[in-house]
């Protein structure tokens, strides 16, 4: 696959057009307003049509995405262009203002490629991935669509916002508690960072994470056995169910309660404190649904 890299071809290229080519991360962090800008990117996306504009990049890293805005004519995603223009800041939002793209931008090609960065939301919406191209995997929707188009996910690590200003009217329609990966070009506006979808299938249904669960019943043994005063018992559930976890002498008197609860399926423990007990062979049952089991344990002070 083709990096995202200028040709050497192209380096002659712009040699006769300019001699201050700028990085983008220049003019996303140190450029001024209203300065004059110079820069070569590989077009990732349009917005809108016509007067929209589009997004380029210069590297995959941070602060190497930047939205040109004004006429977008001929330009499709993959082109290698030659952007002049003037940086402007709208909203805390930075952009490079062209008039025409006849005039202030210079198609060199076509086929570059951008590999969208792999990202956490706690990383992602943040300012130095503004105007890039990002991908969020295994993210799960926590808010679905509103008004505008926009919905939220939570991927472990944070809470993102996806919108669909990259591809004006489309919804991307998504399910309260689906999970997804998530694609698109970082937007600001209205005070948050956004996801902007560049295609349909920038935004893709995947099965849930889940976790597994165990097949079967189980009571384990505890440990440390023999125990003083405390020993630990695990026991696991294939399905949700009441659960009764007692402890009792030699005898067959009840001495502690250790369950007595609905618990879900899956892997639990529960510690026993005998401090309160003599020294002795004890046993604990579990009862829960179907299942039932007994086992020994030593208790010596």
């Amino acid at each position: 696959m083709k990096k995202l890299l200028v040709s050497m071809l192209a380096l002659l290229t712009f040699t006769s057009l300019s001699l201050a080519v700028m990085t983008i991360s220049y003019v996303q962090q140190d450029a001024a307003v209203g300065e004059p800008v110079d820069v070569i990117g590989c077009v990732t996306a349009l917005t809108g049509a016509g007067a929209g504009g589009f997004f380029i990049q210069d590297a995959e890293a941070p602060w190497s995405g930047i939205q040109v805005y004004g006429d977008n004519t001929g330009i499709v995603v993959g082109m290698e262009v030659h952007v002049f223009g003037e940086k402007e800041e709208y909203y805390d939002w930075t952009e490079i203002l062209i008039d025409a793209v006849a005039t202030d931008v210079v198609i060199l090609g076509e086929g570059c490629v951008v590999m969208p960065l792999v990202l956490p939301a706690a990383e992602g919406f943040t300012e130095p991935y503004e105007g890039v191209l990002c991908t969020y995997l295994n993210v799960v929707c926590t808010g679905e669509l509103d008004g505008y188009n926009q919905w939220t996910f939570n991927d472990g690590t944070g809470d993102g916002m996806v919108d669909d200003v990259i591809d004006y009217g489309n919804p991307y329609p998504v399910i309260l508690g689906h999970c997804y990966n998530v694609t698109g070009i970082m937007y600001y506006g209205y005070g948050a960072y956004k996801a902007c979808p560049r295609f349909l299938d920038d935004v893709v249904e995947i099965p849930c994470p889940t976790e597994v669960q165990p097949s079967s019943w189980n009571l384990a043994a505890n440990y440390p056995n023999p125990f003083n005063p405390t020993t630990t018992i695990d026991f696991s559930l294939a399905e949700p169910c009441l659960v009764n976890l007692s402890v009792y002498s030699l005898t067959g008197q009840q001495v502690a309660s250790l369950v007595n609860s609905d618990l879900p399926a899956g892997e639990h423990s529960v510690v026993f404190d005998g401090s309160g007990l003599t020294s002795g062979i004890y046993f604990y049952t579990m009862q829960a649904g179907d299942y039932s089991d007994s086992k020994k344990m030593v208790l010596i002070k």
